[in-house]
């Protein structure tokens, strides 16, 4: 089903405030009829999200010792 840009943008603009749960509960029923019905937004969505997990997980990781030896060889290098 064809969307009107509007209802897209209007979607897209409310992304992250819907993805980080700060919406309100009437907005989100809006936004949540319109992925229903609108593929390309849902695909945006799970896109947004994924790559909010993701960064969530690798910032949360530590890094190894090798990796931070490296990186120190190389400030001392450049330094």
């Amino acid at each position: 089903m064809e969307h009107p840009k509007a209802d897209c943008r209007s979607f897209l603009a409310r992304l992250y405030l819907y993805l980080d749960g700060e919406i309100d509960e009437l907005s989100k029923a809006d936004i949540d009829r319109h992925l229903e019905a609108c593929t390309g937004c849902e695909q945006h969505l799970v896109f947004e999200r994924d790559l909010k997990a993701l960064v969530r997980r690798k910032c949360s990781e530590q890094p190894d010792a090798i990796l931070i030896e490296r990186l120190r060889v190389e400030i001392q290098r450049r330094l």
